[in-house]
């Protein structure tokens, strides 16, 4: 954070943290950032997609969460990934376009731990 310009400084803190929050907490409720387990960087190199890597590595941990009975819960900024989330066995459950130099969106997925694993 310490490298970043100062603009960008000043968007994290006015902007990103003000909207980004208010969005989670209004789709998974006030505490959702804390009573979901989020995945994070679930990132397969393009050399080895659609070989099952993602598969994988989500079932390794939706079973951990499982056996509390915990929920999945990932975002991504990339419109092209939804419908790979969502054959993924994760519900869509809402978009937020984030306001900036550039406005990106950002969308949230759940997966209910109780599900069968995805095949």
């Amino acid at each position: 954070m310490a490298r970043l310009p100062d603009q960008d400084k000043e968007y994290f803190r006015t902007t990103y943290l003000a909207q980004f929050p208010r969005f989670v907490n209004g789709i998974l409720g006030p505490t959702g950032k804390l009573d979901f387990w989020w995945p994070h960087m679930a990132i397969v190199h393009s050399d080895y997609r659609k070989k099952g890597i993602m598969r994988a590595l989500i079932n390794i941990v939706r079973d951990k969460a499982s056996t509390s009975g915990e929920t999945l819960a990932c975002g991504t900024t990339d419109d092209a990934d939804v419908p790979i989330y969502i054959a993924l066995g994760f519900t869509h459950r809402g978009q937020k376009i984030m306001p900036s130099r550039g406005d990106w969106p950002f969308h949230i997925f759940t997966l209910n731990t109780s599900n069968a694993n995805v095949e």
